[in-house]
This record gives C-alpha cells, sequence and structure tokens, in this order.
C-alpha cells in the first residue's frame, strides 16, 4: 500500500491454495532459521546489508502499468538467497507497481484508505507466500525481548483460535498434489475466516506494529467506496484491482524454485509454519537464476494485464 496505509489483504491469491499444518505448534519462532539481512536490493543500497560485496551485472525489470513503464534496477548483493532473501525486492516491486498504477487510477478520490484506518485488518484473512513467512518470522525474532514476547503470544493466541475452528476441508491439510482452489473455494475459506472475527496478531492499538515489514497482501489492497464495506457492510467497498498481484508471483516464485505446487499460509500462522520447516528456510538458490525468474514472472503477469485491457476495450 502507498506510503500511509495500514491496510490489509483481499480475501486469497488466485493462484494459491491456503494451507497450514494441523498441528497446533508453540510460537519458538524458528531457532534454526539462520537470519540473514537482505539477498538483493535496489540501487539505492537499502537492502544491502553488512560487510557484503556487490556483484557484478546489475539485473533491471522494466514493466507496463497504468499506460507508463515501472523500472527497477536491481544490485545482487549475494550469490546465493534464501526465499526469506527475496521478499524484500518482492516489496519494492510491489510498491512500484502499486504507487504507479493507484497514480493513474481516476478513481483515486474514491480510495477512503488512509493513515489511521484499520477496518480491514480486524477481520479479513491475509494470504502470504512461504517466502514471506520466513521473512516475517525472522522480522518478529529480530523484535527487542519485550516486543517479540507480545507478538509471539499474540500470534500463538490467535493461531489456536484458527485450529480449534473446524476450517473448510480445502485448507485442513498441507497441499500434497498440484490442484489449486477454485475462486468458489477460496471464498469460502475467507468467509470461514471472518467469521472468526481473528484481529490481525500485528495490529497494536489500531496500528501496523509491522509497517515497514507488512505482506505483499496488505501492501496492495485498496478499496473504492467506504471503510465500513471493510467491516462486513455489503455494497460499501470494492477492492481496486492491480495489473499485478505480487502476492501471487511470489506464490508462484517459490513452487517453481521449490518444485512444489503453489501454497500459501494464512497470516497468524507464520511464525508456527516457519518453525515447523527449517530446512525449507536454509535452502538457497543462486541469486540471479531466482532474480532471474521474479522478473519473468512479473513481466508475464503485467504484459498479461495489458493484453486483458485491450482486448476489454
Amino acid at each position: 500500500m502507498g506510503p500511509c496505509r495500514l491496510g490489509r489483504a483481499p480475501s486469497c491469491p488466485t493462484l494459491a491454495t491456503a494451507v497450514f499444518s494441523g498441528k497446533e505448534a508453540e510460537i519458538e519462532v524458528g531457532t534454526q532459521i539462520e537470519s540473514i539481512k537482505g539477498g538483493v536490493g535496489r540501487r539505492s543500497g537499502v537492502l544491502s546489508g553488512q560487510n557484503v560485496v556487490p556483484l557484478a551485472n546489475d539485473m533491471r525489470l522494466s514493466i507496463p502499468v497504468a499506460g507508463t513503464v515501472v523500472r527497477l534496477d536491481i544490485r545482487l548483493m549475494r550469490e546465493r538467497v534464501t526465499l526469506a532473501d527475496l521478499v524484500p525486492l518482492a516489496y519494492e516491486v510491489c510498491d512500484a507497481i502499486t504507487e504507479a498504477a493507484l497514480g493513474a487510477d481516476p478513481q483515486r478520490r474514491n480510495v477512503p484508505c488512509c493513515k489511521g484506518c484499520s477496518a480491514c485488518c480486524s477481520r479479513c484473512l491475509v494470504p502470504v507466500s512461504a517466502a514471506e513467512a520466513f521473512y516475517l518470522a525472522q522480522c518478529v525474532r529480530r523484535e527487542p525481548p519485550k516486543r517479540r514476547s507480545t507478538m509471539e503470544l499474540a500470534l500463538l493466541g490467535a493461531a489456536r483460535r484458527i485450529l480449534r475452528s473446524g476450517p473448510p476441508d480445502i485448507i485442513s491439510d498441507p497441499v500434497s498434489g498440484g490442484e489449486t482452489a477454485g475462486a468458489g473455494e477460496l471464498l469460502a475459506v475467507s468467509r470461514w475466516y471472518e467469521s472468526l472475527k481473528v484481529s490481525c496478531p500485528f495490529l497494536h492499538f489500531g496500528c501496523c506494529s509491522i509497517y515497514e515489514h507488512r505482506p505483499l497482501a496488505c501492501r496492495q489492497y485498496y478499496v473504492y467506496g467506504l471503510a465500513e464495506g471493510c467491516m462486513g457492510r455489503p455494497g460499501m467497498a470494492k477492492p481496486v484491482a492491480f495489473p499485478v498481484s505480487m502476492v501471487d508471483a511470489l506464490v508462484e516464485l517459490a513452487g517453481e524454485l521449490e518444485g512444489s505446487a503453489p501454497e500459501a499460509i494464512i497470516l497468524p500462522l507464520v511464525s508456527a509454519w516457519a518453525a515447523m520447516e527449517p530446512l525449507r528456510g536454509r535452502r538457497t538458490w543462486p541469486a540471479r537464476t531466482a532474480v532471474a525468474s521474479l522478473i519473468r514472472i512479473v513481466t508475464e503477469m503485467a504484459n498479461a494485464a495489458v493484453a486483458a485491457t485491450a482486448l476489454a476495450s
């Protein structure tokens, strides 16, 4: 979302089956997962990390968005990266796409999303990719002890409530095959989650406590209409459509790199899920290969959106 947004997520990524483990796990957040700062970054050096030497031959993302072209220069900071290392870059790409699309939207004045609004944070499902789950678990671990303890307790409480509620079959077990959920199933999951009335564990006194690290789904959730629509009043809010869904892009990327089915995790379960997947959290890939794949996926999505718009007109 924009720089002042405290927002939330869409119902579910279109490419992902939402999954979580049926076991209830204590939030002992990933002590086995190595904490690594920034695997890739923009030319600004925001994600340069510490004591790393930039590799030669930087890369560029150049995609069409809302009649303009979004360009990002990407500097590789490591030879190999984990899934979590790719998340800050995905955030940069997401913010650039979202800002460009909103800036060109003639209905921008009808978007109520702004600082201080947390209407959607207190009831709606936030899907995150496996990469984001590992990254967010690391973010929680790096918090000062008191703040970390508060977050872990909130995550554990929300996770217990979710796991004890008898979720729909679509997310009662981890994905074992290549099939993805249909729109109707994802809608059912979203409505089931809304019925639980589980506030985001990172919502603190109406504000996002991890705003700089908020999930991709939150960064790309804006609505037309009134904020009351995010609180369950039908017909009062309609989600803004963006040419690229970055949560879908990262879900697809993780699936490609790992050779697995598309997968998303419900936000309150990220720490427990990451703690149970330590080997996946430590696995690495060549940075150039991983970033090139992300660029290709995002470019294909953007080009498909342009083609769909041209067809519709």
